[in-house]
């Protein structure tokens, strides 16, 4: 083994070699990385190295060729490669030059691998065969439900009577329903109940005109589901109360507390005298009608729609002004007061 210091240079790279990484082949110093196989190029070790002739090879292309004894110097190791007797490497190279007198080498065992089929693309062949199939079935028996139509069965080979249809002289309309309220379910009732306090019961009643009479304060009017119904109630009353009325009005001369409407359509509130106060609730159309001496009458409105009140002309001669309730209301709250501010929406057309 040969001794080289830092100054020497690899054999193949030109650059400087170390004692730990050199290798010595034929007194020629290099890398260990760039002590490669001539052939293909692979970085050669203590276990793969063969040398022809100083030539480097690893084992597989040395086979190729023939081998011969030949040493290196690996890391500060040496070692040797190829110690096969010349005798083995010319009966190496007998057996290498010399065919065979059998036959070819017989085939790997086992068969070929199994063919491995594509079964989704079989199964999306397969649907859009039926689909395809389907269709064309429908097309070829679209007529299968028809049939022929024969020659006297044509219209332009009827006769003159056939062609002409027949006509009545009259013609009976078709009955029409006329539009009416809905029924009073229940019997109707006009009766002066007696039990917490005496009360004037007015029920299911359809298109009349009822008038009360020989009223008291003390005495409350209860109208229930009335349709087309016009109630005049004389003197004075504690209260009058209209529950699911449509197209009803009542004319009252006194109340003591207040007139009010639930649940109504289309009703109409004349005050002959004075109320205190009139309530309406859930109730869509409304006209209330106040004289001069309710005029200072106080209305309140609850989830109610198409409201109006009409007080008297400035003159007795002058009709009377109609004016509309408001619906609509705007809501804002103010930081300073705490305290949640409402107004009417007004439009400015």
């Amino acid at each position: 083994m040969s001794k080289f210091g830092t100054k020497e240079k690899c054999a193949v790279c030109t650059k400087s070699v170390y004692p730990d990484d050199r290798i010595v082949v034929d007194n020629k110093l290099m890398h260990a990385t760039c002590f490669r196989c001539t052939k293909c190029n692979t970085r050669l070790t203590l276990g793969n190295f063969t040398a022809l002739e100083g030539t480097p090879y690893c084992k597989p292309h040395f086979k190729e060729a023939f081998k011969l004894k030949g040493k290196y110097d690996f890391g500060g190791k040496t070692a040797e490669s190829g110690e096969q007797s010349q005798t083995q490497s010319a009966q190496t190279e007998t057996e290498t030059s010399t065919p065979p007198s059998s036959g070819p080498p017989p085939p790997p065992a086992g068969g070929p691998p199994p063919v491995v089929e594509n079964t989704d693309n079989q199964k999306s062949a397969e649907s859009s065969d039926d689909l395809f199939a389907s269709i064309n079935q429908l097309r070829d028996n679209a007529g299968s439900g028809l049939r022929k139509v024969a020659k006297e069965e044509k219209t332009k080979y009827r006769s003159e009577e056939e062609k002409v249809s027949v006509v009545p002289d009259t013609i009976t309309p078709a009955k029409s329903v006329a539009a009416k309220g809905k029924k009073a379910s229940g019997p109707p009732k006009f009766e002066l109940v007696s039990g917490f306090g005496e009360k004037w019961v007015i029920e299911n009643q359809d298109g009349q005109q009822l008038e009360v009479t020989d009223t008291k304060t003390k005495q409350g009017v209860y109208i229930f589901n009335c349709n087309n119904t016009y109630i005049t109630v004389k003197g004075k009353v504690n209260n009058i109360i209209l529950d699911s009325c449509k197209k009803s009005g009542v004319i009252l001369d006194d109340a003591v507390a207040s007139v009010e409407m639930v649940n109504c359509q289309s009703v109409k509130v004349q005050v002959v005298g004075s109320v205190p106060t009139v309530n309406v609730d859930k109730t869509d159309g409304v006209v209330i009608y106040l004289s001069e001496a309710s005029i200072n009458t106080t209305i309140i409105t609850s989830k109610s729609s198409e409201m109006n009140v009409c007080v008297p002309g400035a003159t007795e001669d002058d009709d009377s002004v109609e004016v509309p309730l408001p619906e609509q209301y705007q809501h804002k709250y103010n930081p300073e007061t705490k305290k949640l501010e409402t107004e009417m929406v007004s439009l400015n057309l």
